[in-house]
């Protein structure tokens, strides 16, 4: 795996971890809506029934989906910030951060570092990541963990 690819890995998962977290929630709130079948109503059929055993099983295996992709993404973000905290110049190293840590978006990052949102996503960050690919292949070099 490249260093461009592994940490766009982590924004992926990141925004899978954020998916299955609201699917999670929407699961949970469908459960507390569910009602007792009204048998004086017309009858309807078809279609696939679920009673509170189902819903409880979906949301039992979206928690595990969900803590899979949490210890996936935190190990992969420790490791990053390993690699990341040895990047030479500060500005390269909070543009990393803000970026594949936090999930900042290029406007949070531009504030954070008083730079220009457009300095910082075409020229700021190709330095950081040339630098970070640098210190990447060095580290799994050694380590072959990814």
């Amino acid at each position: 795996m490249t260093s461009s690819e592994f940490l766009q890995e982590i924004r992926k998962l990141n925004n899978e971890v954020n998916n299955l977290e609201l699917d999670r929630k929407r699961l949970q709130d469908d459960l507390y809506t569910l009602h007792g079948i009204q048998y004086s109503t017309f009858k309807v059929t078809g279609g696939i029934r679920k009673d509170i055993a189902d819903k409880i099983g979906e949301i039992e295996v979206c928690i595990n989906e969900l803590k899979n992709k949490q210890f996936k993404l935190m190990a992969y973000k420790e490791y990053a910030r390993e690699i990341i905290e040895n990047v030479s110049e500060p500005v390269y190293r909070s543009i990393l951060i803000g970026r594949y840590i936090n999930g900042y978006g290029w406007s949070m990052i531009a504030s954070i570092v008083n730079y220009g949102r457009e300095w910082i996503s075409r020229r700021l960050h190709k330095e950081a990541l040339e630098e970070f690919d640098i210190l990447y292949k060095q580290v799994t070099a050694s380590h072959k963990t990814f």
